[in-house]
């Protein structure tokens, strides 16, 4: 009694009425069945075996039918235990596995922003630099994502060339138009050395032709 004691839920009522009434009995029985054993030590046989079976034994059954409803009582709750940890156990492993799949949903989530993140501004990068090597310097550099990581730093160096390639564009293309001007101005200069060469050339055909003139003349004359 002492040992079950020990081991007894004390949060469970009913087991523990039922453990009060096997004391109770136990000490009824063993009160009546020392008196049945001294009635027989004293020679009174007769008086001991009648009061035996009519209040010693009855007591003693009582008790032990006391002792086997609590040793039922506990197979009941031990079997009520098992299936409330079991169903604690398998309850709790649901909730690993759906927290399982909800931090695996998480972190694959979590990959694909990450991802999406770096992999963006790239794209915007590649494209705009695809268009600058098809020689299109009119993209919008302020549609690059302001960020102060890796690729924020690329970004910026990125903004940093495209405006020194178009600053080097308008340097080229005022030496064009200079040199353009230049060139109208030494072909005009070079179409009015044109015209006086070929002014000299008719000089000098005319020139030529009043010398032949004089020539003949001469000739003439001396034949004369």
């Amino acid at each position: 009694i002492a040992k079950v004691e020990k081991l007894m839920v004390q949060e469970c009522p009913v087991g523990h009425q039922l453990f009060l009434n096997i004391q109770v009995s136990g000490d009824t029985a063993h009160q009546l069945t020392t008196k049945a054993i001294e009635m027989a030590l004293t020679n009174n046989v007769n008086d001991a075996t009648s009061f035996v079976f009519s209040t010693a034994y009855p007591s003693v059954q009582r008790w032990i039918k006391n002792n086997q409803d609590f040793i039922l009582h506990s197979e009941e709750h031990k079997r009520i235990f098992y299936t409330e940890a079991y169903t604690g156990q398998e309850r709790a492993r649901t909730t690993l596995y759906v927290i399982g799949v909800l931090v695996i949903t998480l972190s694959i989530l979590i990959v694909i922003f990450l991802t999406l993140g770096i992999t963006k501004p790239l794209n915007l990068t590649v494209n705009a630099a695809k268009k600058i090597a098809a020689g299109d310097l009119t993209l919008d550099t302020s549609a690059f994502e302001q960020r102060k990581d890796e690729v924020g730093l690329l970004n910026l160096a990125f903004s940093q060339m495209v405006e020194k390639l178009r600053s080097s564009l308008k340097d080229i293309i005022e030496g064009v138009n200079l040199l353009g001007s230049s060139a109208s101005e030494i072909l005009a200069a070079t179409t009015q050395v044109a015209s006086g060469s070929a002014e000299t050339a008719s000089a000098i055909t005319e020139t030529s032709t009043t010398v032949e003139e004089v020539r003949q003349a001469a000739q003439l004359s001396s034949q004369k």
